[in-house]
């Protein structure tokens, strides 16, 4: 069962990296072609840890919690860099399309942007 469990630790260490490139890539085709195959890879880890009577004796073994804690890593700087990557499109947004406040306090974006901030030429 050890060997199961590394085996597919590693698989989704692998594909996490691999997500990793696709996403500074901005390779977005890719990147939601691999996503049923770290799907499949959880559901896979999680089916095995189900199966087992006493999960102790594999949480304990070195060798998966080392590939645990950069699978974890891993994960972790993805999540950093797209949250990033948002903030940058969200800021960029922002200053393509300003927001105001309606009557009622809601943020709303404006139709029609302001004299000398638009696209086309003036007249």
């Amino acid at each position: 069962m050890k060997a199961t469990m590394s085996t597919l630790l590693n698989d989704l260490l692998d594909s996490i990296r691999k997500e990793r490139q696709l996403i500074t890539a901005l390779n977005h085709e890719e990147l939601m072609s691999l996503l049923p195959r770290k799907l499949a890879l959880l559901e896979q880890i999680e089916k095995l840890c189900s199966k087992t009577d006493d999960i102790r004796p594999l949480a304990e073994d070195e060798e998966v919690k080392q590939t645990l804690k950069l699978v974890k890593e891993e994960n972790e700087l993805n999540r950093i860099f797209l949250e990033e990557m948002s903030e940058a499109y969200n800021d960029l947004w922002s200053l393509l399309m300003p927001t105001v406040y309606n009557s009622k306090g809601k943020q709303e974006h404006i139709s029609e942007t302001t004299k000398g901030t638009n696209f086309s030429a003036e007249a």
